[in-house]
């Protein structure tokens, strides 16, 4: 089978080179594929490979030929500058896909040549997207390391915009960390930047940032409005990255409030965008949030299908922690199935994935879908550890209202 979202990418990497380089670059290339396959698919045909490789491997085959192809040819047709641009255009195309080694790769070579190219926006993008790529791996530290040095070049340059972007991005690898307060701050000072230079992406992402917070507080209403507001700002034809992820958070919400028809209606939203514009990150989202729902409904074939569907996204990527929500999932699958050992199996992967990563808000919830299942299985004791377990989560990371949910349902165990 032929993986049709890793042909896109390099489709649209080829676009862009022959963009950037004409259409001598173009034949040239065109040229170098047909004889390349040519070549190759001899190979396939007369059978001569010691080890049988499947179709969608010999497709991978072609498909990292062209690609590297298409980064060194590139650099005959433009000059030093032009390259660097190039190349970290690359970049930003192979995180959007989800080709974070590829991304990261290219970032940091360019990282290293920054005294070559004499450009501290240029410098400052790569440090922001080298953030970018740590964050969605979950090493925080070093996407905090990056981030600052972005931040502090943005000053540098008085670019109001790169500011506010970074501040946000910061906020972001803050509030990952169960960092709420410090969070925020940085999110109203981008906010306070976005409005003030009427910066519409960044003006959406901090509202939808701080609908977060909200929502992580259980104060579903007042995040449903900052996500709404976020909506209002941006063009929503033109801003498919910026609008796919505030749909999914807004379905995110709903979910959570329990109305689950209006939930699947956003995540379908969001999930028909990230389709569109082939943002991977996104779209894995957009599964693992409908899998929950799916799950709820009692839909278990629908939600394990969807539910690995993003777990396969996640573990391409790196994402431990998004990996270890898809195993709460899967616990909650079993659990309402009739699988008790099973469940609790899923439920201490996702347990221990985020100890690993310290990320409270995370094992509060992984520990309240199990307190549910011993509660199912009548044994209060160990359903009012998980609770406090959780309760003392929550405590840490001051969501306030999450706590006072808690208590109510330990005294409903102990009635």
């Amino acid at each position: 089978m032929v993986n049709k979202t890793f042909q896109k990418y390099i489709q649209e990497i080829s676009t862009l080179a022959i963009r950037c380089c004409g259409d001598e670059f173009s034949k040239r290339i065109s040229d170098f594929r047909g004889e390349r396959e040519r070549i190759l698919n001899n190979i396939w045909k007369k059978d001569l490979l010691p080890d049988d490789i499947p179709l969608y491997n010999k497709e991978r085959v072609f498909r990292d030929i062209d690609f590297d192809t298409i980064i060194h040819h590139a650099q005959k047709y433009l000059d030093m500058s032009e390259y660097f641009i190039f190349l970290f255009e690359v970049s930003e195309i192979s995180i959007k896909f989800g080709e974070l080694e590829r991304g990261e790769r290219l970032l940091k070579f360019l990282s290293e040549n920054h005294r070559k190219f004499h450009s501290k926006d240029l410098w400052a993008r790569v440090d922001k997207n080298l953030g970018s790529v740590t964050f969605y791996r979950n090493d925080f530290k070093t996407a905090n390391r990056h981030f600052n040095k972005s931040l502090q070049l943005y000053t540098e340059l008085k670019d109001y915009r790169g500011i506010a972007c970074i501040k946000n991005a910061l906020g972001a690898s803050l509030v990952e960390q169960g960092k709420l307060n410090d969070g925020e701050k940085l999110f109203k000072e981008a906010r306070d930047i976005a409005e003030a230079e009427k910066f519409s992406e960044y003006l959406a992402k901090t509202n939808m940032n701080l609908g977060n917070i909200y929502q992580m507080n259980g104060d579903y209403n007042s995040a449903i409005t900052c996500y709404m507001d976020a909506l209002k700002v941006v063009d929503l034809e033109q801003e498919k990255d910026t609008v796919a992820p505030i749909y999914n958070n807004i379905g995110l919400a709903y979910k959570c409030k329990g109305e689950y028809s209006t939930a699947l209606e956003y995540m379908d939203k969001a999930l028909a965008l990230s389709k569109e514009t082939n943002n991977q990150y996104t779209k894995a989202f957009s599964y693992l949030f409908q899998s929950e729902v799916y799950c709820y409904e009692g839909d278990f074939s629908k939600s394990a299908a969807l539910v690995t569907s993003a777990f396969s996204i996640f573990s391409e990527i790196g994402d431990r922690l998004s990996m270890a929500e898809a195993y709460k999932i899967f616990g909650m699958i079993n659990r309402d199935s009739n699988r008790p050992e099973i469940a609790v199996s899923y439920f201490e992967n996702c347990i221990r994935i985020n100890e690993r990563y310290k990320s409270d808000t995370n094992i509060a919830e992984a520990e309240i879908e199990l307190a549910k299942l011993y509660k199912g299985t009548g044994e209060k004791g160990k359903a009012k550890k998980a609770l406090m377990r959780a309760m003392k989560k929550y405590e840490k990371i001051g969501a306030g209202r999450k706590v006072k949910t808690i208590n109510k349902a330990i005294d409903e165990l102990s009635d």
